[in-house]
């Protein structure tokens, strides 16, 4: 059996928001979770995984499916090294927070630095204000990352953003795939981006409706070894 190494991969655990805010590359919230199905053959096969990062849509509002990927990681004897996440704040989730402790504790194998977190999207000019209480919760976090804290200088120029009039940075549509392959090992160097309908990207900075452009295939479809070899090899 080939066993899959992942440099970075990325979870779009729903497409609904509870904010609408007008740079937000993705576009229009949709009615859309990932289900269990797809997060199961998105982990098939995978022993390793650099990083795991979890987006939307807003994550808060699909917890169980966050639960569930981490339930599987540990079900699976996944090799996780880190977690990453962002979130708007509006809701305060004490369960997802504990969900995060828990999985930190398991991840942790650096002495001082932890390289990744729960990152809060606040007073950028963007998000709507949110309940103070909330963030000073999550910067409590020995985990909690600041980097989305503050000015946005560079907007994605796509989804609302781009209907806005206001995106100032050219999406990166150069879908390559740092991939190294041997009999029993496939290591993926760069991202693996899997969205809530189980379409596989190289790219995390597309809107929803660009996503259907620049997928690569669909792990309902085909195998996530399966789409990784036939695209590194066209890419030959």
């Amino acid at each position: 059996m080939v066993q899959l190494y992942i440099d970075n991969m990325v979870f779009e655990v729903t497409r609904k928001c509870n904010m609408k805010c007008e740079h937000c590359l993705r576009g229009c919230a949709e009615n859309l979770d990932i289900t269990e199905k797809v997060i199961l053959e998105a982990l098939k096969d995978v022993n390793h995984i650099s990083s795991l990062t979890i987006t939307g849509g807003e994550p808060t509002l699909n917890i169980k499916a966050i639960e569930f990927i981490f339930n599987q990681i540990h079900t699976q004897g996944i090799e996780l090294n880190a977690f990453w996440m962002a979130t708007n704040a509006k809701i305060y989730s004490s369960e997802l927070v504990s969900l995060l402790i828990d999985e930190y504790a398991t991840c942790t194998e650096y002495d001082d630095e932890f390289y990744g977190g729960l990152a809060v999207s606040h007073e950028d000019g963007f998000h709507e204000p949110v309940d103070p209480r909330n963030i000073r919760k999550y910067k409590a976090l020995k985990f909690y990352d600041s980097s989305k804290e503050g000015e946005i200088r560079s907007i994605i120029d796509d989804g609302y953003a781009n209907y806005n009039g206001i995106g100032s940075r050219t999406i990166n549509s150069e879908n390559s795939l740092d991939v190294e392959i041997d009999e029993d090992y496939i290591t993926v160097n760069s991202m693996i981006y899997i969205n809530a309908k189980g379409d596989v990207l190289l790219n995390c900075d597309y809107s929803f409706e660009r996503q259907e452009e620049e997928k690569i295939g669909n792990i309902l479809e085909e195998s996530l070894e399966s789409i990784i070899l036939r695209y590194a090899e066209a890419q030959d």
